[in-house]
């Protein structure tokens, strides 16, 4: 990533930075396709390929994230960076699966697209249930109002900032 990108997303809210970026695509599979959730797939599917950074009960703790800057996230706070909701709010479920696809680029966290949809499915299932805002509060998408165009755009303003 370049450091005039970089800047930019610093001064993009993370939701338009997400949308930017693709997390906020659709997801592989309409809600209506994706596999019933099964914890305990999520939880082995975690333990094979999470756990070594994120720790075993998802703390951020695992064995290498003494290694990592940023060091992994904490994942039982139910707090993400990436998500196209508003804050305090958790991400959704396609938020989850699109970060765990595509990683963090600048980041130790990995892409897993050699991981089959199912299995990125039921990853999400089980992050979901390392915390308990996902049952206390639920996503709230941020509203992207429709681009003006050209004829409602303050021109005048735009170029005088």
């Amino acid at each position: 990533m370049s450091v005039a990108h970089r800047r930019l997303l610093q001064r993009v809210p993370v939701a338009y930075a997400a949308l930017l970026m693709g997390w906020a695509a659709p997801a592989a599979l309409a809600a209506s396709e994706r596999p019933a959730p099964d914890l305990e797939a999520g939880r082995t599917a975690y333990l094979q390929s999470c756990a070594r950074c994120h720790g075993q009960s998802g703390k951020g703790d695992g064995l290498d994230a003494k290694r990592f800057y940023p060091r992994p996230r904490d994942l039982t706070l139910g707090v993400y960076k990436f998500r196209s909701t508003v804050s305090g709010t958790p991400p959704t479920d396609e938020d989850l699966f699109q970060t765990i696809t595509r990683g963090l680029p600048g980041t130790n966290m990995p892409d897993w697209p050699y991981l089959d949809e199912a299995t990125r499915w039921q990853l999400v299932y089980y992050l979901k249930s390392l915390s308990p805002l996902f049952d206390q509060v639920p996503p709230e998408p941020v509203s992207v109002p429709d681009d003006p165009g050209p004829a409602r755009a303050d021109v005048a303003k735009g170029t005088a900032v």
